[in-house]
Parts: C-alpha cells; sequence; structure tokens
C-alpha cells in the first residue's frame, strides 16, 4: 500500500487535486461563525435597508443617505438575501469565498495560456494562500476579492485583445469591465484603466490608438452605464453630494491629505509591509537576485506585461499614507506569477539557494507537528468539541505532508501549499471560536437581541448625538425588519437610544445600559411617555 501511495503522489495531478480538497473546507469551516466585523456590516446594512425600503437605486444606512461606494455590491447581497431567505453572517460572506476561488482559477487559465502549467498551478496556489489572503481577508466579507478578481479580468481582455489588434473589442471590454468596477467601488477604477492603457499602449508604440473612435466607443459605453445609474439617483437625491464624497473616498488616502511623517513613514514601509503581507512566498523573491533567473523574465512577453501593469499602478499605493493591502489584491497575482515562475527556472540553476529555501520553507511547516501537541492543553482551545480528534487528523496530515516533502524534491512547494491550508484548518478549528467567544463584537450581538426584545413592535430610533456603529444597526434592523432611524424629534411612546450621560427633560423610563465600541460610549434604551 505505501509503495502505491509512493507512485500516486509522484504523478503531477496528485498535490494540486490535495490542495483543491484541503482548500474548500479550509475556507468554508466556520466561515459564519464570527459576528460581522470592518467594513462588513456597512455592505449587509446598505443591502438590508435597499430590500426593506423597496429602493434599488439609492443606499441608505440608518435610512440616511450613503455615499462611499456605488450600489453594485449591496445589489448582489440584496439578490442573495432575497434568494435565499438568508441573511447571515455566512451568506455575506460567500460573495467574497467564492471569487476567491474563481480568482485562482483565472490566475491558473492565464498562466497555463500565456506561460505554461506548472507555473499556472504554482501561481494558483499562491493567489490562494499569501499570508493577508490566508489569515485574514478569506473570511471577510469585504468588495476587495470580487473587485479584483474583476479588475484582474479587465488586464487579461487587455493583454489578449492588444496581442489580436482587436481594437474595438479590447475598449468595449475593458471600459465594461471598468463601469462594473465604477458601480462596484467608485473612481479607483477609472484610475487602473487610464494608467494601463496609457502605460501599455506607450510601451508597445501604440499611443495614437488611444485617440482612436474605438477607445472613444469604449469611454461612451462607460458613459452611458454610470451617467444611466446617476441620471436615476438624480431622480431620488441630489448628485452634488454623491459626488464630492466619492471623490473624497479616494483623495483623502493620499499623500496630499496626509502629514509629511505619515507620508514619508509609509513610503519607506511600504515595500516592507507588501513583503510580509505576501508571506510566506514572499521569500520566493530571493531568486530574482540572480541576473540569469531575471533575463528569462523579461523574455517571457505576458510576465512583462504584469511587470508594466505593476509599475503603472503600483506607485500611487505607495505616495498614499492610508493604503490597504486588500487595494492591491487586483496586482497580487502578477507579483506571484513572477515568484513562481522564478521559483522552478530558478531551482535548478541556483541549486545552493534552493537547497536553502526550501530547507527554511520545510522548517517552518514542519514546526506544526511540534506545536500542534500542545493545542489541548491551551486554556482557549481545551475546550473546543473533537480537540483530541482535531488535533489528530492535523497532526498526520502534517506528518504526512513532511514525509512527502522530504521525498518528493520536485513538487515540494504544493505540499507546502498542502501544508498551509492544513494551518488554516486549524486556524479555523481553534482561533475563530475563541474570537467569537471573546470579541466585543459578539456581545454587541448580543445586545441588539435584547434590545429588539424590549422593544418589540414599537419605534426604535437613534437620537442624532449618540455614536453608533453599523453592526449594531445591520442586526438591529434584521431584527425589526424596519429601518432604524436617526431623530432628534422626541416621539411619544417610541424608544430611543441615547448617551448615558445626556440630560432627557421629558418624561421616560430607562430599559437598558450598554456600552458600544465607539470610544467605550455608555448608551441607553429609554422610552418616552405616551402622555406629558
Amino acid at each position: 500500500m505505501i509503495k502505491q501511495l509512493g507512485r500516486l503522489y509522484q504523478k503531477w495531478w496528485f498535490w494540486p487535486l490535495v490542495c483543491v480538497g484541503l482548500a474548500l473546507p479550509a475556507y468554508l469551516i466556520n466561515l459564519g461563525l464570527q459576528t460581522l466585523l470592518a467594513d462588513e456590516p456597512i455592505r449587509a446594512l446598505v443591502a438590508l435597508e435597499m430590500i426593506l425600503q423597496k429602493n434599488y437605486w439609492v443606499s441608505t444606512t440608518f435610512g440616511e443617505y450613503y455615499y462611499n461606494k456605488p450600489p453594485l455590491y449591496p445589489w448582489i447581497l440584496a439578490v442573495l438575501f432575497q434568494l435565499t431567505g438568508d441573511y447571515s453572517e455566512w451568506m455575506i460572506r460567500l460573495p467574497s469565498v467564492v471569487p476567491l476561488f474563481g480568482f485562482c482559477l483565472t490566475i491558473y487559465w492565464a498562466v497555463k495560456r500565456y506561460l505554461n502549467q506548472p507555473t499556472a498551478i504554482l501561481s494558483a496556489f499562491i493567489g490562494l494562500t499569501y499570508g493577508r489572503m490566508l489569515i485574514y481577508s478569506s473570511f471577510l466579507g469585504h468588495i476587495d476579492i470580487l473587485y479584483s478578481w474583476l479588475t484582474f479580468v479587465g488586464f487579461l481582455w487587455l493583454y489578449e485583445q492588444f496581442n489580436k489588434q482587436n481594437w474595438l473589442a479590447l475598449f468595449i471590454g475593458t471600459y465594461l469591465v471598468t463601469a462594473a468596477g465604477f458601480m462596484m467601488k467608485g473612481l479607483p477604477s477609472l484610475v487602473f484603466q487610464g494608467l494601463t492603457l496609457l502605460a501599455w499602449f506607450s510601451y508597445q508604440r501604440e499611443f495614437r490608438r488611444l485617440f482612436s473612435w474605438q477607445h472613444v466607443a469604449g469611454g461612451l459605453l462607460l458613459l452611458g452605464i454610470v451617467g444611466g445609474y446617476f441620471w436615476k439617483y438624480s431622480q431620488y437625491n441630489d448628485l452634488e453630494s454623491y459626488f464630492l464624497r466619492l471623490w473624497t473616498e479616494s483623495s483623502s488616502r493620499t499623500v496630499a491629505e496626509k502629514s509629511w511623517l505619515e507620508s514619508i513613514s509609509h513610503i519607506v514601509a511600504f515595500p516592507f509591509d507588501q513583503w510580509i503581507h505576501l508571506a510566506p512566498w514572499s521569500l520566493l523573491v530571493v531568486y530574482v537576485y540572480s541576473k540569469r533567473v531575471r533575463r528569462l523574465i523579461w523574455e517571457q512577453p505576458f510576465l512583462k506585461f504584469g511587470l508594466i501593469v505593476l509599475a503603472a499602478n503600483t506607485w500611487i499605493y505607495w505616495l498614499s499614507p492610508d493604503t490597504r493591502p486588500r487595494y492591491l489584491f487586483m496586482l497580487y497575482p502578477f507579483i506571484g506569477m513572477v515568484l513562481g515562475y522564478t521559483y522552478l527556472e530558478g531551482k535548478e540553476k541556483l541549486p545552493i539557494l534552493n537547497k536553502w529555501v526550501e530547507g527554511l520553507l520545510g522548517v517552518v511547516a514542519g514546526a506544526m507537528i511540534f506545536v500542534l501537541p500542545i493545542a489541548p492543553f491551551i486554556e482557549y482551545v481545551r475546550d473546543e468539541p473533537l480537540i483530541w480528534v482535531k488535533t489528530g487528523v492535523l497532526l498526520l496530515g502534517f506528518l504526512l505532508c513532511i514525509w512527502a516533502y522530504i521525498k518528493t524534491v520536485e513538487k515540494r512547494m504544493l505540499i507546502f501549499t498542502a501544508m498551509l491550508l492544513l494551518m488554516r484548518i486549524g486556524f479555523d478549528w481553534f482561533v475563530i471560536p475563541h474570537r467569537y467567544q471573546t470579541s466585543p463584537r459578539t456581545e454587541a450581538k448580543m445586545v441588539t437581541e435584547e434590545i429588539n426584545r424590549i422593544t418589540w413592535e414599537a419605534p426604535l430610533y437613534f437620537d442624532m448625538c449618540a455614536p453608533y456603529n453599523e453592526e449594531v444597526g445591520y442586526y438591529l434592523t434584521l431584527g425589526r425588519k424596519q429601518v432604524v432611524h436617526r431623530d432628534s424629534e422626541d416621539h411619544d411612546g417610541a424608544f430611543y437610544i441615547y448617551r448615558d450621560n445626556t440630560p432627557v427633560s421629558l418624561p421616560h423610563q430607562v430599559y437598558f445600559r450598554f456600552t458600544t465600541r465607539f470610544q467605550n460610549t455608555r448608551l441607553k434604551v429609554i422610552k418616552f411617555a405616551d402622555k406629558y
């Protein structure tokens, strides 16, 4: 049996299949356990209020106009909510996780088409398992993974159609992607489109094509889609505040809006931050330092295109102190391709370096066999259901992977990928439940359940001076099936959420007190008397 297994894991398809099989549970286990955090409740609340108010053109939170993002992503959430009847954290995060797999399949398709299959497989798994994605972004229902996938598809369409010199299809396709991206995230899509077209057409000495009628046709398509939406929106609300906020959302993150100290600190730290976010795969950059390997990169037209796209678009984020790693997800695949290609080309040309790199990665992953046996004795993990079974399964998986890592030299990066996915499964089993139990957001969700129980079927408002956050708003709104507005009037018989230290002159009764995450503010739920 061991001999048969040895022959099986030597097959080229075996380890990719293992990694896919591990990726599905790795990114789905406990996906919906944690309460909403970061930007998740904003998107969910906008979608929920669209449904409740039966108006899909105007985005609101707490019944007030929301201008930060156009509505395409909330539309997607709203469709999923209504098709499934499921408004849970799981459903809110699914439009982020499913596109992640689509993103990696697209990377595989592109690299296989333009380079080769081994590089395609490795590049796709790098896109799936780099550090920022593996242990943070992949379990959040943010816009960015879907948006980045869409933007990346636009880059590929540009490259494909340029090679065919199919100019009308190129501009129509890329501007269609830009329109969809704008409807999802606003102005960044226009910047990606403009800088990428300018850089690639200039490099290819086809700058005059940017003044062609085909380009005009693409621009008119973008204008028609985006303009049509704003025309419809203008029937409900003035556009000036909307445009101003969209501009502020982008410009407020730039160097012009920050102090010199913040800007310089960011500029210096930026490349090192990206190294951390792309870890552990960023270690493969050492192969690029070989002149022989660098020459191979520039000889590949598709890698050259990727590097030009990187150069054209990265500088904006390098100069923007408020840059978040998720803003660069559409650019990371080009880095992953270069890393994967240089590793596969350089490991035979640089055997000593390769021995150290593969040895270091093996030691890092192999350390888990010493860490895992401790898990059942850690205080916040030991009460996890089936803790010994889960620890045993992970330990067995790591032992098999380490054995294969030693025996199968040519498949080591795929085996290392499998070990990363096993780490993620351990994270899902042991860390996420602990976060759920100890997170203040979990307490906030339980608070909203209590508030909804107290105020059931009575009007509920936030006082205009009371701080609020969207996760409280989402859970309150979901439980009540009606929008919770902010209001400064004192309605008789209505419940209000006030600051605890705010004096209230009219007759009322305090029903509940709680604390919000915003500056640790104490709030109270009161009800005004029916008659004064």
